[in-house]
Parts: structure tokens; sequence; C-alpha cells
């Protein structure tokens, strides 16, 4: 389980938090998309011998899956907030 804010009177505006975790939202989830659409390409790794290029495309993968995570916490954020 992840920590959520607290939407109270001393507090940050619920309006305004949803507005910083939707930005945060947008970057990541471009981020994300930035990732997908430009992956390793072979060329690049053959000089490094057999195992490279596959090695850069688990990497690779991984690193969007790392992001997709971060995605996924920042939507249970979201609701969180938005249903208080």
């Amino acid at each position: 389980m992840i920590s959520t804010p607290t939407v109270h009177r001393n507090g940050t505006a619920k309006d305004v938090l949803l507005e910083d975790f939707y930005a945060s939202r947008s970057a990541i989830a471009d981020a994300i998309h930035c990732l997908q659409t430009r992956g390793p390409n072979t060329r690049d790794y053959y000089p490094q011998g057999g195992t490279a290029f596959t090695r850069a495309v688990e990497e690779h993968t991984a690193r969007i899956h790392r992001l997709t995570e971060v995605l996924q916490e920042i939507d249970q954020i979201i609701e969180a907030v938005d249903r208080q």
C-alpha cells in the first residue's frame, strides 16, 4: 500500500493536489510512450557480440515496466485524493 495525502483545511487544496498528480501522470505517460516508440536498434549493438542486443531489449523493457509501476501508483494516489 502506498501513502496518500489527506485533504484537510491546513493542507494543500484538493484541486491543487489533483492538478499536480495529473501533471505528473501525464509526464510519466509521455515518457512511457517515448520509450515504447524508441527501442534499441540491433545495428547499434551487434559490434558488442551476440547477446548485447537481447540484453539491451531486456533492460529497455524493464525501464518501461518500472515507469508503468510508477504510473499505477500515481493513479492510486489520484483515486485516493479524488475520493476525499
